[in-house]
């Protein structure tokens, strides 16, 4: 009887949330945690008969690793929240360096750019989220139109309000242009336009 309305409800249910409990005492350091709550949750739900297409975590490269090296059929998608703090984060620790100060005020700016670049597009089209993340890059220097990528010839805002427009060429415009730029944010900018979706 279960296994026939397990399998009635797995064809009709899209998404499925599991959370697991894990204590620090079942594995051998605190940080291998997530990696065994994610691992139980695969064994419970393939237990189950559920096939995992896409399973959702914050950026714990461990777990990455494990569904990359173990679970090649699912996809691993980051979720927007872990994605924006470590951009902010990474904004705000290079905004102390000297000279790299104006970042500061652009890290707002930055994170709620990229959650509009995952709301603004639709499912599929992450190449399009690709060319609008890289657009921040000319946008914090005033630059709003005549953008490198055919994608995303140009920014969508309206009028703008005076602000503190950063120099190309300068520091902080270069830690900018590596930090968008970076294979990890590209590829995260890339995919979590999904999990907003949800």
């Amino acid at each position: 009887m279960w296994e026939t309305y397990l399998y009635i409800i797995s064809s009709l249910i899209t998404y499925i949330f599991y959370f697991i409990s894990c204590q620090a005492n079942q594995v051998k350091s605190s940080s291998d945690m997530e990696l065994k709550g994610a691992q139980d949750s695969f064994a419970f739900l393939k237990a189950a008969g559920l096939a995992i297409a896409v399973f959702i975590s914050d950026r714990h490269r461990s777990i990455a690793k494990w569904i990359r090296e173990q679970e090649p059929q699912t996809e691993h998608f980051f979720d927007i929240w872990h994605v924006a703090k470590s951009v902010t984060k990474k904004l705000l620790q290079v905004g102390k360096e000297s000279g790299c100060e104006l970042l500061v005020k652009w890290q707002k700016a930055i994170k709620n750019h990229l959650h509009w670049c995952a709301t603004s597009t639709k499912l599929g089209f992450g190449v399009l989220i690709l060319a609008k993340w890289k657009s921040i890059i000319r946008h914090v220097c005033n630059k709003h139109n005549h953008h490198p990528d055919p994608l995303f010839k140009q920014c969508v805002h309206g009028v703008l309000s005076r602000r503190y427009w950063l120099k190309k060429g300068e520091l902080y415009s270069s830690f900018l242009i590596h930090l968008i730029s970076s294979k990890q944010y590209c590829y995260v900018s890339y995919t979590i336009h999904f999990l907003l979706c949800l």
